[in-house]
């Protein structure tokens, strides 16, 4: 069978990029983590949301006065 290489291979089944935040969330869930302790805050918000999204069971630390 002959084929003609003027033609462009075929489309590569297209992925939904996942976020920083999902990766993190996935890494976690592969090493086995089921408890994530941190601080919230602006620049982690992403990452608390795909937590509680997740079976992982965050943990807010709070600071006492």
């Amino acid at each position: 069978m002959q084929t003609d290489s003027s033609l462009p291979a075929p489309p590569a089944e297209r992925s939904i990029p996942k976020s920083g935040a999902q990766i993190i969330v996935d890494a976690l869930c592969a090493h086995g983590v089921g408890t994530v302790f941190g601080y919230i805050g602006a620049s982690v918000l992403p990452l608390f949301d795909r937590l509680s999204d997740s079976q992982e069971r965050p943990c807010q630390v709070q600071l006492g006065t």
